[in-house]
Parts: structure tokens; C-alpha cells; sequence
């Protein structure tokens, strides 16, 4: 019986280090159209943001100091803690195809 894979976890060690991870619910067609249509003067990387807070699920990534840094739908000032690097992965990861990533 087929079941339809709607998350998907990646490896994150380039970004922040070995066994690090992101699971993220893939994005539908229909979240996508709602995005482009509701650009309201909205940077496009405030766009891309709530697509993390809305479909980021589990991670395990941690602060400067090691400590473990909650989902960021749960506490989205982290977003803006965050290195270029960090934010360019999740959106990457989210928007990108697996492909992409591979290579």
C-alpha cells in the first residue's frame, strides 16, 4: 500500500556539525501559489522564513554555547540569531530539490 511521504530529514553536519539534522514537511503546491499571492510588500526573505516556522517539525541544532535551540515556530526571535549560513540551509533545504542537495 503506498504511503505518502510528506517530511524529510537532512543531514545537517556542514552547518552544524556531525548528527545534526532538520526534518521538514515538504512544501504543497497549493502553500506556494498562497505565498506568491499574499505578498504584501513582504521581503522575500520574510516569505521564506514563515515557510521555515510553518514547515520545520524537529531539529536538533544548538546555540554558540551548545545548548539546545527550540523549533523556531515555538520561539521565532531565534530566526533572527541566526548566521546567513543557518537561514541559506533551511530555505535551501526547503525550497531546493533533493537533488540539488545531493550534489
Amino acid at each position: 500500500m503506498p504511503e505518502r511521504n510528506i517530511t524529510k530529514r537532512i543531514d545537517s553536519k556542514e552547518i552544524q556539525g556531525e548528527g545534526s539534522y532538520v526534518v521538514l514537511r515538504r512544501l504543497t503546491i497549493g502553500y506556494v501559489k498562497a505565498m506568491r499571492r499574499n505578498e504584501k510588500g513582504e521581503s522575500n526573505l520574510e516569505l521564506n522564513e514563515q515557510a521555515v516556522l510553518d514547515h520545520l517539525v524537529e531539529w536538533n541544532w544548538v546555540d554558540s554555547d551548545g545548548k539546545p535551540l527550540p523549533i523556531p515556530k515555538d520561539a521565532p526571535e531565534i530566526l533572527d540569531a541566526m548566521t546567513f549560513e543557518e537561514t541559506d540551509f533551511l530555505i535551501g533545504s526547503l525550497f531546493g530539490s533533493d537533488e540539488v542537495r545531493k550534489n
